[in-house]
């Protein structure tokens, strides 16, 4: 009788023992938190008086791939009242959010543009970025993606530029991921050394979430100007966005609480540790860092939790 229970002790203290070191060597089906950033990359182009903002999230490994992607894209076309100046009463509305409204008028055989943006998405993911500017085009397109038959240059632009941000953020978790990116726009009239300006700016946004809470956020906004001359439209100036422009951006007027790109970062980061529907009630007065006014950020940022997948 001693012997079996000496027997059994010890196969009991050899289990322990075996889970104790499943446990430490990190094979008990843990999950590892894993270190990535969060950038946003933007690409602008003009035809005439409509500008095209197309705007890309990626979440980038520690590999240099990316982790996952998210794109989005917004029109706006400038229209003029009788008194020659440019209509700001329109509102718009970025492709993906407008769905299956956007091109109900004129299927496409791929599918509808967020179908085919989505086929984007899916194939770079897990590509580098010399991979992504790899990718083959004709006029824009390529054969590579199933699924996608629309110009893809301005989003490889937007996925290298979102590469090359010296303003990506940070951050680890060792859950599963969603993402989000949104983008808001308009036109208003403006002048510059007594010229007609119809002036373009486009606020743009970008989430992870985990476990359903924000884990990074960034924001950035991009400012175009064309001149007009009765009723042409001239080309665009393209100094960048404001996180491209850095330092450069209001180096003229220095602010208090510091650059445009550290006080977007710093509201940004009052957004962490929230859900979707916090994100509403953020402060956008006596923010730490941030004296810049960010109402519109707010949205922004409000539109692409809600929209992370």
């Amino acid at each position: 009788m001693k012997k079996i229970i000496s027997l059994v002790l010890i196969l009991t203290l050899s289990i322990f023992a075996f889970a104790g070191c499943k446990k430490e060597n990190g094979d008990d089906n843990t999950p590892t938190e894993k270190n990535y950033s969060l950038a946003i990359g933007v690409a602008t182009t003009q035809s005439g008086a409509k500008v095209t903002n197309t705007v890309a999230a990626l979440v980038i490994g520690e590999d240099g791939k990316i982790v996952s992607c998210r794109i989005d894209c917004i029109d706006v076309k400038a229209e003029l009242l009788e008194d020659g100046t440019v209509d700001a009463s329109k509102t718009y509305q970025s492709k993906a959010e407008l769905g299956d409204a956007y091109d109900s008028y004129s299927p496409m055989p791929s599918g509808r543009w967020y179908q085919q943006a989505q086929a984007v998405e899916a194939y770079v993911t897990g590509k580098t970025q010399a991979e992504v500017n790899g990718i083959t085009l004709n006029a824009g397109k390529t054969d590579l993606i199933a699924g996608c038959s629309i110009a893809i240059g301005d989003f490889v632009k937007a996925i290298d530029n979102a590469f090359k941000s010296e303003h990506k953020v940070s951050f680890k978790t060792a859950s599963e991921i969603k993402v989000g990116v949104a983008v808001a726009a308009d036109v208003a009239p403006a002048t510059k050394n007594d010229a007609v300006l119809a002036k373009y700016t486009a606020d743009f946004a970008a989430t992870v979430l985990a476990d359903g809470k924000i884990v990074a956020s960034v924001i950035d906004s991009n400012e175009v100007n064309s001149t007009l001359t009765g009723t042409e439209f001239g080309a665009i100036t393209t100094p960048g966005t404001k996180l491209e422009q850095g330092d450069a951006y209001d180096s003229y007027s220095p602010m208090p609480s510091g650059r445009w790109y550290q006080q977007a970062a710093a509201f940004a980061a009052t957004a962490v540790g929230k859900t979707a529907e916090e994100v509403a009630g953020l402060s956008i007065e006596n923010v730490a860092g941030c004296s810049i006014y960010a109402g519109g950020y707010r949205a922004a940022l409000e539109k692409a939790a809600k929209s992370a997948r």
